[in-house]
């Protein structure tokens, strides 16, 4: 009988996030490309500053696995309410997408952080441009 309300619980958490999916899916892609930058900057530190990085393994810690799931949450909450509102409240805006303009504006800044992430401790030519 427990098995009935579960499956339901986890039916209406789907139906939820439906709609939403798609969006969610692009934010977890530019997180999860951002944590592959920032390990690689990581990387570049501890090879350039050893001595200033002593202790510190220079490796991806399961400490900032909580942090990116608290992200990851955040975003997909946030989605489902901004969804929720544009199409319940805001209905006489029509087509206001507003999931759509919190996704874009997520991305940008994700995409923001992999560029400082990749022009960090970087001697090339182009990182140097961005800096």
């Amino acid at each position: 009988m427990a098995n009935k309300y579960i499956v339901a619980i986890l039916g209406g958490i789907v139906a939820l996030l439906i709609p939403i999916a798609h969006l969610a899916i692009g934010c977890f892609l530019f997180v999860l490309v951002d944590c592959w930058s920032a390990y690689k900057l990581s990387r570049r530190v501890k090879k350039k500053y050893p001595k200033a990085y002593k202790g510190k393994t220079g490796k991806f810690a399961s400490s900032r696995a909580k942090r990116i799931w608290n992200t990851m949450l955040e975003i997909t909450t946030l989605l489902v309410l901004v969804y929720y509102v544009d199409k319940n409240i805001l209905v006489m805006f029509d087509g206001l997408y507003l999931a759509n303009f919190l996704t874009g504006a997520f991305c940008f800044i994700q995409f923001w952080s992999i560029l400082e992430n990749s022009s960090s401790c970087n001697g090339e030519k182009w990182a140097k441009v961005l800096q």
